[in-house]
């Protein structure tokens, strides 16, 4: 499996911020990454086989408001389904994208072959005068993966707000350190060759 690195930069400051195993050889990747001058975040399933190794098409990109709305869409779904209260198949809620006749659904399904399994689907559906239906944007897991899920898209969401606010990324302003006087044990002693004798007490 991947496995987060400091050094890993490409030319889009992709960041790695966490990953959930799904079996021996899928996991899904939570990363932020610039596309088009936008800050968004990822959600994506990555093979690690011997056949193949790297992403797969399922996964969405959103920006920070998307997956605001998403998470608090899927905040409740766990308990909710464990209480009764919801029954699938069913739509959750709909998250608004940047494009007008674009829009992101969020449901629970009925798995076809098994219908004790649910599934929780997240998919990009278009509404337009040249085609209306739904893409390859997206990704549908299992309900039991939401209690994991739902915390990872708190640390997305956290790093976008990082970028947001300057605290990240190639344009970050370094943390104000406090000086308190005291040398510390790694500084480096101060060079005085140039300080006159009678001043040096004060270096």
């Amino acid at each position: 499996m991947r496995e987060a690195s400091s050094n890993e930069s490409p030319p889009e400051e992709m960041q790695i911020v966490s990953t959930l195993p799904l079996d021996d050889t899928r996991e899904l990747l939570f990363f932020a990454h610039t596309f088009r001058k936008r800050r968004l975040g990822a959600v994506r399933i990555f093979v690690d086989s011997p056949k193949y190794a790297g992403p797969t098409k399922a996964g969405v990109d959103m920006t920070l408001e998307e997956l605001t709305a998403l998470r608090k869409i899927l905040a409740p779904v766990a308990d909710d389904l464990d209480s009764g209260s919801l029954i699938p198949p069913l739509e959750l809620g709909r998250v608004p994208t940047d494009t007008p006749s674009t829009e992101w659904v969020v449901q629970v399904l009925v798995d076809e072959k098994k219908p004790e399994l649910f599934r929780v689907d997240v998919r990009k559906y278009v509404n337009s005068e040249r085609f209306t239906g739904w893409t390859k944007k997206g990704i549908r897991l299992d309900v039991d993966l939401l209690d994991d899920l739902v915390p990872q898209l708190e640390k997305l969401i956290e790093s976008l707000e990082n970028w947001k606010a300057g605290k990240t990324g190639m344009f970050a302003q370094p943390e104000p350190t406090q000086d308190t006087g005291e040398r510390q044990p790694d500084d480096k002693p101060p060079d005085l060759g140039s300080v006159p004798e009678d001043l040096r007490e004060f270096f």
